[in-house]
Protein backbone atom coordinates (compact mmCIF):
# COMPACT_ATOMS: atom_id res chain seq x y z
CA UNK A 1 0.00 0.00 0.00
CA UNK A 2 1.17 3.51 -0.77
CA UNK A 3 0.15 7.09 -0.07
CA UNK A 4 0.46 9.73 -2.78
CA UNK A 5 2.17 12.88 -1.53
CA UNK A 6 2.54 16.14 -3.41
CA UNK A 7 5.22 18.41 -1.97
CA UNK A 8 7.46 21.17 -3.33
CA UNK A 9 5.92 20.73 -6.80
CA UNK A 10 6.74 17.01 -6.93
CA UNK A 11 4.70 13.84 -6.47
CA UNK A 12 5.92 10.80 -4.57
CA UNK A 13 4.37 7.45 -3.65
CA UNK A 14 5.13 6.74 0.01
CA UNK A 15 5.08 3.23 1.48
CA UNK A 16 2.53 2.71 4.27
CA UNK A 17 3.74 0.83 7.34
CA UNK A 18 1.80 -0.37 10.39
CA UNK A 19 3.05 0.80 13.77
CA UNK A 20 0.06 -0.56 15.72
CA UNK A 21 -3.16 -2.49 15.10
CA UNK A 22 -5.07 0.69 14.25
CA UNK A 23 -2.38 3.08 12.97
CA UNK A 24 -0.36 3.24 9.77
CA UNK A 25 2.17 5.88 8.75
CA UNK A 26 3.57 6.86 5.37
CA UNK A 27 7.35 6.86 5.33
CA UNK A 28 8.80 10.12 4.00
CA UNK A 29 12.55 9.72 3.37
CA UNK A 30 14.68 12.16 1.40
CA UNK A 31 17.75 9.88 1.42
CA UNK A 32 18.79 9.18 -2.17
CA UNK A 33 16.18 11.48 -3.72
CA UNK A 34 18.26 14.40 -4.98
CA UNK A 35 15.40 16.05 -6.90
CA UNK A 36 13.16 16.04 -3.83
CA UNK A 37 15.90 17.29 -1.50
CA UNK A 38 16.75 20.21 -3.79
CA UNK A 39 13.08 21.16 -4.28
CA UNK A 40 12.24 21.01 -0.57
CA UNK A 41 15.29 23.09 0.37
CA UNK A 42 14.32 25.70 -2.21
CA UNK A 43 10.78 26.01 -0.84
CA UNK A 44 11.93 26.15 2.79
CA UNK A 45 14.35 28.98 2.03
CA UNK A 46 11.49 31.07 0.64
CA UNK A 47 9.98 31.35 4.13
CA UNK A 48 13.02 30.86 6.35
CA UNK A 49 13.76 33.76 8.74
CA UNK A 50 17.18 35.37 9.04
CA UNK A 51 19.48 33.20 11.10
CA UNK A 52 23.05 32.82 12.28
CA UNK A 53 23.04 29.02 12.62
CA UNK A 54 20.81 26.24 11.42
CA UNK A 55 20.66 22.91 13.24
CA UNK A 56 19.03 19.54 12.57
CA UNK A 57 18.82 16.16 14.32
CA UNK A 58 20.80 13.24 12.96
CA UNK A 59 20.21 11.51 10.58
CA UNK A 60 17.33 11.77 8.07
CA UNK A 61 17.51 15.56 7.93
CA UNK A 62 21.22 15.66 7.00
CA UNK A 63 20.73 15.78 3.19
CA UNK A 64 18.10 18.50 3.65
CA UNK A 65 20.13 20.76 5.95
CA UNK A 66 23.18 20.35 3.69
CA UNK A 67 21.17 21.44 0.65
CA UNK A 68 19.57 24.36 2.52
CA UNK A 69 23.04 25.58 3.53
CA UNK A 70 24.39 25.10 0.00
CA UNK A 71 21.54 27.02 -1.67
CA UNK A 72 21.82 29.78 0.92
CA UNK A 73 25.56 30.19 0.42
CA UNK A 74 26.42 29.00 3.93
CA UNK A 75 29.52 26.94 4.64
CA UNK A 76 28.42 25.61 8.02
CA UNK A 77 25.49 23.94 9.73
CA UNK A 78 25.12 22.13 13.07
CA UNK A 79 23.88 18.64 13.96
CA UNK A 80 22.49 17.09 17.11
CA UNK A 81 24.00 13.61 17.18
CA UNK A 82 22.28 10.34 18.08
CA UNK A 83 25.33 9.18 20.01
CA UNK A 84 28.26 10.87 21.73
CA UNK A 85 31.49 10.52 19.75
CA UNK A 86 35.03 10.33 21.08
CA UNK A 87 35.95 13.63 19.44
CA UNK A 88 33.05 15.49 21.08
CA UNK A 89 33.94 17.60 24.13
CA UNK A 90 31.69 18.80 26.96
CA UNK A 91 28.78 16.69 25.73
CA UNK A 92 25.24 17.23 27.01
CA UNK A 93 22.04 15.50 25.90
CA UNK A 94 18.22 15.35 25.93
CA UNK A 95 16.06 12.21 25.88
CA UNK A 96 12.79 11.83 23.96
CA UNK A 97 10.37 9.28 22.50
CA UNK A 98 9.94 8.70 18.75
CA UNK A 99 6.90 7.33 16.92
CA UNK A 100 9.09 5.59 14.32
CA UNK A 101 11.81 4.16 16.59
CA UNK A 102 11.20 1.86 19.55
CA UNK A 103 12.50 2.87 22.95
CA UNK A 104 13.81 6.12 24.36
CA UNK A 105 15.99 8.16 22.00
CA UNK A 106 18.71 10.66 22.92
CA UNK A 107 20.25 13.64 21.13
CA UNK A 108 23.76 14.89 21.94
CA UNK A 109 25.58 18.18 21.45
CA UNK A 110 29.13 19.16 22.28
CA UNK A 111 30.38 22.33 23.94
CA UNK A 112 32.01 23.66 20.78
CA UNK A 113 28.73 23.81 18.86
CA UNK A 114 26.98 25.17 21.94
CA UNK A 115 29.43 28.08 22.16
CA UNK A 116 28.73 28.98 18.53
CA UNK A 117 25.01 29.31 19.25
CA UNK A 118 25.27 31.43 22.41
CA UNK A 119 23.21 34.58 21.86
CA UNK A 120 22.77 33.74 18.17
CA UNK A 121 19.64 33.33 16.04
CA UNK A 122 19.01 29.63 15.46
CA UNK A 123 16.64 27.84 13.07
CA UNK A 124 15.74 24.23 13.89
CA UNK A 125 15.21 22.11 10.76
CA UNK A 126 13.86 18.60 10.32
CA UNK A 127 12.38 16.57 7.49
CA UNK A 128 9.20 15.56 9.36
CA UNK A 129 7.54 16.67 12.59
CA UNK A 130 5.10 13.98 13.74
CA UNK A 131 4.57 13.85 17.51
CA UNK A 132 6.82 16.85 18.14
CA UNK A 133 9.01 14.96 20.64
CA UNK A 134 12.24 15.32 18.65
CA UNK A 135 11.48 19.00 18.02
CA UNK A 136 11.01 19.56 21.76
CA UNK A 137 14.33 17.82 22.40
CA UNK A 138 16.05 20.05 19.84
CA UNK A 139 14.52 23.13 21.48
CA UNK A 140 15.90 22.07 24.87
CA UNK A 141 19.38 21.53 23.42
CA UNK A 142 19.44 24.94 21.72
CA UNK A 143 18.06 26.71 24.80
CA UNK A 144 20.60 24.98 27.05
CA UNK A 145 23.33 26.10 24.65
CA UNK A 146 22.11 29.70 24.96
CA UNK A 147 20.79 30.05 21.41
CA UNK A 148 17.74 32.13 20.44
CA UNK A 149 15.28 30.03 18.43
CA UNK A 150 13.84 32.16 15.62
CA UNK A 151 12.32 29.40 13.50
CA UNK A 152 11.19 25.78 13.57
CA UNK A 153 10.88 24.32 10.09
CA UNK A 154 10.11 21.00 8.43
CA UNK A 155 9.01 19.67 5.07
CA UNK A 156 6.05 17.84 6.61
CA UNK A 157 4.29 18.48 9.92
CA UNK A 158 1.06 17.52 11.63
CA UNK A 159 -2.15 17.23 9.66
CA UNK A 160 -5.48 18.94 10.30
CA UNK A 161 -6.65 20.16 13.69
CA UNK A 162 -8.32 22.95 15.63
CA UNK A 163 -6.83 25.91 17.51
CA UNK A 164 -7.61 25.55 21.23
CA UNK A 165 -5.67 28.44 22.78
CA UNK A 166 -4.11 31.68 21.55
CA UNK A 167 -2.17 34.33 23.45
CA UNK A 168 0.72 36.67 22.75
CA UNK A 169 3.35 33.99 23.37
CA UNK A 170 1.78 30.69 22.36
CA UNK A 171 -0.63 28.94 19.98
CA UNK A 172 -2.08 25.55 20.96
CA UNK A 173 -3.52 23.16 18.37
CA UNK A 174 -5.37 19.91 19.01
CA UNK A 175 -4.80 17.68 15.99
CA UNK A 176 -7.35 15.23 14.64
CA UNK A 177 -5.03 12.36 15.55
CA UNK A 178 -5.59 13.27 19.21
CA UNK A 179 -2.38 15.11 20.14
CA UNK A 180 -2.28 18.70 21.39
CA UNK A 181 0.78 20.74 20.40
CA UNK A 182 1.96 24.08 21.79
CA UNK A 183 3.84 26.47 19.50
CA UNK A 184 5.97 29.04 21.30
CA UNK A 185 6.23 32.41 19.56
CA UNK A 186 9.42 34.46 19.37
CA UNK A 187 8.94 37.76 21.21
CA UNK A 188 11.01 40.95 20.99
CA UNK A 189 14.30 39.34 20.03
CA UNK A 190 16.97 41.71 18.78
CA UNK A 191 18.49 40.71 15.45
CA UNK A 192 22.07 41.26 14.31
CA UNK A 193 20.77 44.20 12.25
CA UNK A 194 19.34 45.91 15.36
CA UNK A 195 15.80 45.10 14.27
CA UNK A 196 13.14 43.38 16.37
CA UNK A 197 12.04 39.79 15.69
CA UNK A 198 8.51 39.56 17.08
CA UNK A 199 5.86 37.01 16.11
CA UNK A 200 2.12 37.67 16.30
CA UNK A 201 -0.55 34.93 16.25
CA UNK A 202 -2.83 35.21 13.20
CA UNK A 203 -5.27 32.41 14.02
CA UNK A 204 -8.23 32.37 16.42
CA UNK A 205 -9.51 29.85 18.95
CA UNK A 206 -11.83 27.41 17.20
CA UNK A 207 -10.22 27.91 13.78
CA UNK A 208 -9.44 24.81 11.71
CA UNK A 209 -5.82 24.43 10.62
CA UNK A 210 -4.47 22.27 7.85
CA UNK A 211 -1.22 20.51 6.95
CA UNK A 212 -0.22 19.15 3.58
CA UNK A 213 0.86 21.19 0.56
CA UNK A 214 -0.89 24.36 1.75
CA UNK A 215 -0.42 24.41 5.54
CA UNK A 216 -2.05 27.00 7.76
CA UNK A 217 0.28 29.76 8.96
CA UNK A 218 -0.15 30.22 12.71
CA UNK A 219 1.92 33.36 13.24
CA UNK A 220 3.45 36.17 11.21
CA UNK A 221 6.74 37.98 11.64
CA UNK A 222 10.31 37.05 10.54
CA UNK A 223 10.07 33.60 12.14
CA UNK A 224 6.86 32.14 10.72
CA UNK A 225 5.48 28.90 12.19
Amino acid sequence: MTYELKVAGLTRQLKLSSISDDLMIAGFVVFGDVELTVACARELLKVMPEYDYIIAPEAKAIPLIHEVARQNGRNEYLLARKAAKAYMDGVFSVKYESITTKGTQELFMDAGDARKMQGKRVVILDDVISTGESLAAMEKLVEEAGGNIVGRMAVLAEGDGIVTKVDATNVSVKYDAGETKDYKLTKFLRSNHTTCINQHPIVDVGERVHGGDDPTVLADGPATQ
